[in-house]
């Protein structure tokens, strides 16, 4: 007799999920200074602290995606400047001048986390208008002079195409926290997303192509 069983499905693994505990962890190890001006600094570099790239790729991690060191630079956009600029020792002019061009040319490595998961087949790229709570999005904004980039995984969609919260390391929250994001900006220069696979959602960006 023909075997007519079919294989599990993959377990959902829910990143968003992994992002509040995460948080809920660091808020309970300091509990009354956590994410304030004057007390514990958590964006940065330091014990329980991220900036918004190395959030992203913890997050991913601890939600069983495997992140290796090749994607982990990937999602935090590591770039030889020295190369990239010819120059031995380059200024950081220089690699804001050039971080603005490779940005302008919709560089793939400037698309950060969303390179990352898509290039190596755990992710699928949708469009912004399309954004789905557990949606990883790179974007990239003018700040002054000089452009700057953030990551952040979507929380809830207020309004598509236009704006949603966001959850990740931000810098003006001091840490891990909630913010909200105008994709309509006029500061707003590029804008990138991906859904991660085994996520709630994946299933229906597949069923679209």
């Amino acid at each position: 007799m023909a075997d007519t069983s079919t294989a599990a499905e993959p377990k959902i693994r829910d990143t968003l999920r992994t992002a509040t505990a995460m948080e809920k962890e660091l808020r309970a190890k300091y509990p009354d200074t956590y994410g304030k001006k004057t007390g514990f600094e958590g964006y940065g570099y330091g014990k329980d602290q991220y900036v918004c790239t190395t959030f992203a790729s913890k997050v991913l991690s601890r939600a069983g995606y495997d992140i290796t060191p090749a994607i982990d630079k990937q999602i935090n956009i590591v770039i030889d400047w020295k190369k990239e600029t010819g120059k031995a020792k380059p200024t950081a002019k220089d690699t804001q001048n050039q971080l603005a061009k490779l940005v302008a040319e919709r560089d793939p490595r400037t698309k950060g986390v969303v390179h990352a998961l898509v290039s190596s087949g755990l992710g699928v790229e949708v469009a912004p208008n399309e954004l789905m709570p557990g949606d990883f999005v790179q974007y990239w904004y003018r700040s002054g002079k000089h452009i700057a980039g953030h990551v952040v995984q979507v929380v809830d969609v207020i309004a598509a195409g236009e704006k949603f919260k966001a959850h990740g390391s931000h810098g003006s929250k001091h840490g891990v926290g909630t913010i909200t994001v105008k994709l309509k900006s006029p500061k707003m220069q590029r804008v990138y997303a991906v859904r991660p696979k085994f996520s709630a959602h994946h299933k229906e960006v597949d069923a679209s192509k």
